[in-house]
């Protein structure tokens, strides 16, 4: 009974270490840092869809937003924004 406690206190004792020296390494007694940074705004631009993703609509609107970039009307990339509905 008392070889297998010794044996057994002796796993965690290692497994203890390993993780102390994991959260050292990982930097987990060093002071937190923050920053306060100003991030590049960003503008939204689009027209609203509500329909099935596979419609072709979509697309259009799709094909649309890229002629109006390639026409330099926009400028930025072409991306769908959804909204759960609840």
């Amino acid at each position: 009974m008392r070889k297998t406690s010794i044996i057994t206190l002796s796993v965690l004792a290692v497994f203890f270490g390993i993780g102390l020296y994991f959260y050292y390494y990982l930097g987990g007694f060093e002071s937190a840092e923050m920053k306060m940074i100003n991030a590049p705004s960003c503008i939204v631009a689009g027209k609203p869809y509500k329909g099935k993703m596979n419609d072709k609509s979509l697309g259009k609107l799709f094909n649309e937003a890229e002629e109006l970039i390639k026409k330099n009307k926009l400028d930025g990339k072409v991306c769908a924004v959804f909204y759960k509905k609840e």
